[in-house]
């Protein structure tokens, strides 16, 4: 899908906000940084909100969709191990486990499913949010607030695994 400038103008917008509200949001957020074409997603426009050089909170959006995969991932086999640990540790089921994060960041009502794979050597545990069009990330509700809250979520489930580093 080839994106208008508009379209492009929003995007950027959006991931802006994504930084600049995680920065406040999510103590762990260190470094930000945009990328582009992650992965199975060449057209994809991503921010990574960075907790140590390894691991990173990742809000994505994949422009075909469109929709955004939001979550924790990492390009490192031992990070990736101790996440999964975590989980078997706590021994709840992925979405159970985002659940804890989601209540613990103020979000009981809130249910969103959790994925693990690895694609393009990066390790994921990630959610995915359908959006209905592009437009709907300039909207300073709905789906900004969606994205928001399930990067809290991710930041508090993961606290464990990610405060080693500070």
């Amino acid at each position: 899908m080839s994106l208008s400038d508009e379209q492009h103008k929003i995007i950027d917008e959006f991931l802006n906000w994504v930084a600049a509200t995680a920065r406040q949001k999510v103590p762990l957020v260190g470094t930000t940084r945009k990328m582009e074409g992650q992965g199975d997603f060449p057209d994809c426009l991503a921010m990574r909100l960075y907790t140590d050089t390894r691991t990173w909170l990742e809000v994505n959006v994949l422009v075909s969709e469109p929709k955004l995969r939001i979550g924790l991932a990492t390009d490192s086999r031992t990070r990736n191990e101790e996440g999964e640990q975590l989980i078997e540790d706590s021994k709840d089921t992925l979405d159970e486990f985002l659940e804890l994060g989601l209540a613990d960041a103020g979000y009981e009502d809130d249910v969103y499913k959790m994925e693990h794979f690895h694609e393009s050597g990066i390790f994921y545990f990630a959610t995915h949010l359908d959006t209905e069009n592009i437009e709907a990330f300039a909207e300073e509700d709905g789906i900004r607030q969606k994205a928001m809250q399930v990067v809290e979520g991710y930041a508090l489930a993961f606290e464990e695994m990610l405060d080693e580093d500070f």
